[in-house]
């Protein structure tokens, strides 16, 4: 078995596409996304309105400070705003993604009040909101300043509407990931599905009737079982190890968190269940496609990848999430988008049991992929006999 398991792991390696294609292609594929996605222009590379809302004070002062950031023409070109009651309702709003984030202010003990911002995924959403931080508490200060401060020192109410005076706003949100980021995690779920293709070739190897080298498996007095599994944990092997590496270059090279430190246990059952899955599908479309020419199930199989590879937002950044939102099936189906948003999460999120979710959801999908396998390999003629 181990001698098996060490010949098919040079076989494997030593095929130039494989690596290719699983290691060197996303390799340049993050580096592209780093260099042109790593310093965008948020404000500009989009043109829809952000939404916006602000939680009320029930204090005018700090409300019309609010409108009158608001109204500056910087802001008003890019932001929907709007006054919500309660810190809940917005939250939840954030939750169903009807808004893309809001602000709410707390008194200090010393009197002056800070602003607090909480954002949802979007990373427009995130610069925009920052922005709109400082320029809220600029304007805020300079109203003190020229209008309210004056008027403080005879009235104390006035007085506890002032805010920092260093100008600087106290700033908080949650953590998002980059525009860079949102397209360098689905170069990590490509590098997976295409060990699929390596699958593709190993399992072809095994099967009399599509291959030369099956027929001598087949004739061989080694068992088939061990040939085949020792085939399929060398492919495993090699994509675990080309992930890995591409992993260590997107995180110390290129400086794009993906939680490899902080959460080094879960990617790897992320990488896992993933190339798992990945094989299982690259088997079901062997049974499926029982031809003779690797080409026919090479281009299936590499469309079926590219179409998942795409809905998982590998060309188009979060069309994923609108998919999860508009077609939530077409989401749940494609098991590229669930792999991609899991890493993402390892980023920017504290709960991790959507992980488990997602995971889970894959885990069925590799169940569903080697029950139609088999079924089709029970079908299937040995053209040998």
């Amino acid at each position: 078995m181990l001698k098996t398991y060490k010949d098919w792991l040079r076989i494997v390696s030593r095929k130039p596409m494989n690596i290719f294609w699983v290691l060197f292609f996303p390799i340049i594929l993050v580096t592209l996304f780093k260099m042109t996605m790593g310093s965008v222009d948020l404000v500009s590379g989009f043109s829809d309105k952000i939404k916006i809302e602000f939680i009320k004070t029930n204090n005018t002062i700090i409300d019309s400070q609010i409108l009158s950031a608001f109204n500056s023409e910087e802001l008003k070109n890019y932001c929907e705003f709007n006054v919500s009651n309660t810190k809940e309702s917005s939250q939840e709003k954030v939750e169903k993604e009807e808004i893309d984030g809001y602000f709410y202010i707390e008194q200090n003990e010393d009197g002056t009040y800070t602003l607090y911002a909480k954002t949802g995924y979007s990373s427009f959403a995130n610069s925009m909101i920052e922005s709109f931080s400082e320029e809220f508490v600029n304007t805020a200060n300079k109203v003190y300043d020229t209008v309210m401060k004056p008027i403080s020192e005879k009235t104390e109410e006035i007085r506890e509407a002032k805010f920092t005076k260093s100008g600087e706003p106290t700033y908080k949100q949650e953590n998002v990931p980059s525009m860079a980021s949102i397209y360098t995690y689905p170069a990590i779920i490509y590098s997976i599905l295409f060990t699929g293709l390596i699958a593709q070739y190993s399992i072809r190897s095994m099967s009399s009737n599509m291959s030369y080298t099956g027929m001598r498996v087949e004739l061989s007095t080694e068992k088939k079982s061990k040939t085949f599994i020792g085939a399929i944990l060398a492919t495993f092997t090699v994509g675990l190890i080309a992930i890995m590496l591409l992993t260590i270059y997107i995180q110390f090279i290129l400086k794009i968190n993906i939680g490899l430190t902080s959460h080094f246990g879960y990617l790897i059952l992320i990488y896992i269940v993933g190339l798992i899955v990945s094989i299982l599908l690259a088997s079901m479309i062997v049974m499926l496609v029982p031809s003779k020419r690797e080409e026919t199930q090479s281009g299936i199989l590499t469309s079926i990848l590219m179409l998942m590879y795409f809905l998982s937002g590998g060309m188009v950044g979060n069309l994923s999430l609108m998919i999860k939102k508009f077609v939530p099936f077409l989401y749940y189906i494609n098991p590229a988008a669930l792999l991609s948003d899991s890493i993402n999460y390892l980023s920017y999120k504290d709960d991790l049991s959507i992980i488990w979710f997602n995971l889970g959801i894959v885990a069925l999908s590799g169940i569903l992929y080697l029950i139609v396998s088999i079924l089709a390999l029970r079908r299937k003629k040995n053209e040998l006999y």
